[in-house]
């Protein structure tokens, strides 16, 4: 016959109560001393918020009235009414001084005080000025008041005002709840301005204010201090003016409470165990018997013994469980043996496996600090992790490790917050990552004046999802700086060697710039300016001097827009392309042997081409032999054609380069011929248009080709007059005449009856061009204008024949008006 449960059911109804205590005891008790923590954490946070708010709104007064009394200091009336004003308008002050100042001399300008003692006297801002660095300097003077001052500047004077703030009115707003503890201290000299229950002990007050020094970044909310081995919850807030303002409350009085519920839940749990104590007793006489021998069985199981036998008496559930007792014990003791076996080989391979482990992380470490290049992984608010390379160290000279992104590279709290923008959008792959990536800083210059180039890799989890990224940092400095050098180095040779080739055509170019504004002041034509400057541009660019290039143009660009500007501001613009021009002459004197901006060195004699010209008449007049009179013109007077153009020959070789276009060859046929010297210059400075609009138009879009040039001169004579022809043919694109049609039509140059050769013509005009972008070679669509007004000068005429897809030819033909010219069988005549 089974025995009914009942009688033990009332022994598990007592043992309910017992594990609901204890639940209450260590989970709900737990969580109302934390509900009471945080309370307490709040309030202290909000009463220190509330402090601030006041405090920083006296200031923020202050501030006001003093950029008010800044601007009356002009006027003393006004000055000495505003300052009562201020007294009468705001309680919190109550003595105001203006002064001046020159070293440690004070000068006092005003004061207004509402009580009859004066406290603000020459000595009080003696004293205070002398340490004074910057910013607002605060100090007590009442256990309610302090001294507040601070310079400001007006009309290069120094000026001081003082205050002297009451803060009855903060008094009064505090809590006066004895349990709090309030202080407002100055961060610089930790001095007290304000306190109220002030900390009985100094050790703990000095404590206090040094941690607070030593502080670089302060930040609002409540940190746990111990101050001379007591510990306190403390919530602090700074001023942009720097004070501070510091809320404490002991923490043993937040817990005392808590203690107390602590003990009273104690008490009751014992008391409510000890009433279940008794009523188990009488419930649990034959239930214990049993229970009591699968205890001590259970108990030998645990030792070891494993050939117990229960005695099964009782014929309900408990006996039931001695049953199960035994075939547990069984398969008990078989399982043990396997899992001793088991246990021996997973302690083998956990501790192989801690080896592997071990030895993996110390290689990746080292892998990692040996990397010549800084390694750092930022989350999506831009904050750097504790993982980096040691490289990264030495790069930033800082320790990244939780940095924001932003202040490692020195950059404002606005780029920073775009940055970090970017980053949560790359995390959150809202964009692709290297789409979003290219918006990121990739090179940027330290403080420290090194050069780092940095890269963005996305880090990704096991399931694929972007979670950090990945920056490496390499310093660039050196390389940079080699990399530069070495263009400076090189550009500095390119520009001797062509200058030393045609040294005399740079005296003439250094000439044409020092004259710029001699030239202009005489014919005010802000025209021909423009066209002289486009061209001496040019030729800056042939002698490879390009701080001249860019300040030319420069003047170009400032000419263009500002047409109607007054003489005087033209020239003051016109200077400083000259400033620059004696810069680089002066620093040529080594190796030119000569400043090309003033002169010739001592040791040379200037001629100019009209004295030679003379003496070659003197010559001719006296009827001096043929040979010696034939030896001046060919070594003295005259000069070949090639020794004018060979700058050209350099130019394209320099421009090809440039712009990446292979040159096949570069032809001059006839340029042996010679001419006299200086009479033509204009003419051949501004066929530097025609070269560069080559390289520029014709050889576009080639760089595959080989691409070819042909010049060729000759001496013609018409009509008793000898010319001279210069043809310039390339091999390159044509003249794309849709563009320049429209071109024209834009200009309002385009009428229905022009044909192809006038239209093409037209490309002569003052601002046509077929390029829709203006750079150093060419765009303005003034070049070739310039060269045909420099044509008309001498009679000369300029065309041009283009066969699209197949190359364009420039024929330049203009008389030689010299006394004397060479002929083909290298005869001088007189010229008809």
């Amino acid at each position: 016959m089974r025995i009914s449960v009942k009688f033990k059911l009332l022994f598990i109804l007592i043992l309910i109560p017992i594990i609901t205590l204890i639940a209450y005891r260590f989970m709900v008790g737990q969580m109302i001393k934390s509900d009471k923590i945080t309370y307490v954490f709040d309030n202290l946070a909000t009463k220190n918020t509330e402090n601030f708010t006041h405090l920083k709104a006296t200031f923020s007064e202050l501030k006001t009235y003093d950029h008010i009394l800044i601007d009356s200091l002009t006027d003393e009336n006004n000055l000495r009414s505003i300052t009562n004003s201020v007294l009468i308008s705001n309680p919190k002050i109550n003595e105001i001084n203006i002064s001046s100042f020159g070293g440690r001399n004070i000068y006092e300008i005003e004061s207004a005080n509402k009580t009859k003692k004066k406290l603000i006297t020459k000595e009080l801002l003696k004293k205070n000025l002398g340490a004074w660095k910057s910013g607002y300097v605060f100090k007590k003077l009442t256990y309610n008041s302090f001294l507040v001052m601070n310079k400001y500047k007006k009309d290069n004077k120094d000026f001081l005002i003082s205050k002297i703030i009451s803060l009855e009115d903060f008094s009064e707003h505090l809590d006066k709840d004895n349990v709090y503890t309030i202080y407002l201290i100055t961060k610089e000299k930790n001095e007290i301005l304000f306190s109220q229950n002030e900390l009985g002990n100094k050790n703990s007050e000095k404590d206090l204010f040094n941690s607070f020094s030593k502080k670089k970044d302060l930040l609002g909310g409540v940190k746990t201090l111990n101050l001379d081995h007591e510990d306190y919850l403390i919530a602090f807030d700074e001023t942009s003016e720097g004070v501070i303002v510091l809320t404490l409350l002991q923490k043993r009085t937040v817990l005392g409470i808590i203690k107390d519920l602590d003990t009273k839940s104690i008490l009751f749990l014992i008391v409510a165990i000890s009433f279940a104590g008794i009523l188990s007793l009488f419930a649990s006489s034959k239930f214990t018997k049993t229970m009591n021998e699968l205890h001590s069985v259970a108990y030998k199981i645990t030792n070891g013994e494993y050939s117990i036998k229960v005695t099964k008496k009782s014929r309900d559930e408990i006996g039931d469980l001695a049953s199960a007792f035994e075939i547990m014990e069984t398969k008990v003791a078989k399982l043990l043996s396997k899992l001793k076996n088991y246990n021996k080989k997973l302690e083998s391979l956990v501790e192989k496996r801690t080896q592997e482990l071990q030895k993996s992380l110390d290689l990746q470490s080292t892998m990692i600090n040996s990397l010549s290049e800084g390694f750092m992984i930022v989350d999506r608010n831009g904050i750097i992790s504790k993982i980096h390379s040691k490289a990264s160290e030495d790069i930033f000279e800082k320790n990244p490790s939780l940095c924001r992104f932003g202040d490692l590279l020195n950059i404002d709290s606005e780029e920073h917050n775009e940055i970090t923008a970017l980053f949560a959008a790359m995390i959150d792959q809202k964009a692709p990552f290297d789409e979003l990536k290219q918006f990121l800083p990739t090179q940027i210059q330290l403080d420290s004046g090194k050069i780092v180039h940095i890269e963005y890799s996305p880090m990704f989890n096991q399931k694929g999802k972007c979670t950090n990224i990945v920056i490496s940092a390499l310093d660039k400095t050196t390389e940079v700086a080699s990399i530069k050098q070495s263009e400076n180095q090189k550009a500095y040779a390119e520009m001797v060697i062509t200058i030393l080739k045609d040294r005399s055509g740079y005296f003439d170019f250094v000439k044409n710039v020092k004259n710029l504004d001699s030239e202009y002041n005489k014919t005010h034509d802000i025209k021909s300016l423009y066209r002289k400057v486009h061209t001496l541009k040019g030729n800056a660019g042939y002698y490879k001097i390009n701080s001249l290039v860019s300040s030319l143009h420069d003047l170009e660009h400032f000419i263009e827009e500002n047409p109607s500007a007054t003489n005087e501001i033209i020239i003051q613009e016109i200077d400083k392309s000259k400033q620059i021009l004696k810069d680089i002459t002066l620093k040529q004197l080594t190796w030119l042997g000569t400043n090309a901006y003033y002169g010739t060195n001592e040791n040379s004699i200037q001629v100019s081409t009209e004295v030679i010209r003379k003496y070659a008449l003197m010559l001719r007049a006296e009827d001096v032999s043929h040979n010696l009179y034939q030896v001046f013109l060919d070594h003295i007077y005259s000069t070949p054609l090639m020794n004018v153009f060979q700058k050209y020959n350099d130019l394209l070789i320099h421009l090809a380069k440039v712009e990446n276009i292979k040159i096949k060859n570069i032809e001059w046929i006839g340029f042996d011929q010679k001419i006299l010297p200086n009479q033509y210059n204009d003419i051949f400075d501004n066929l530097v248009h025609v070269y560069r609009n080559i390289m520029a138009h014709a050889f576009k879009g080639r760089e595959k080709k080989l691409n070819a040039i042909r010049n060729t001169a000759q001496i013609q004579s018409k009509n008793g007059v000898q010319y001279l022809r210069i043809a310039i043919a390339d091999n390159g694109i044509g003249i794309n005449t849709k563009e320049l049609k429209s071109c024209l039509i834009e200009k309002g140059l385009y009428n229905k009856e022009m044909d192809n050769t006038t239209m093409l013509n037209m490309i002569f005009e003052d601002g046509v061009s077929t390029s829709r972008n203006v750079g150093h070679i060419a765009g303005r669509g003034m070049g070739l204008s310039s060269l045909k007004e420099a044509l008309k000068k001498h009679r000369g005429t300029i065309s041009i024949n283009a066969v699209p897809g197949k190359g364009t030819m420039f024929i330049i033909t203009f008389p030689l008006n010299n006394e004397f010219t060479q002929s083909g069988d290298n005869t001088w005549k007189k010229a008809a």
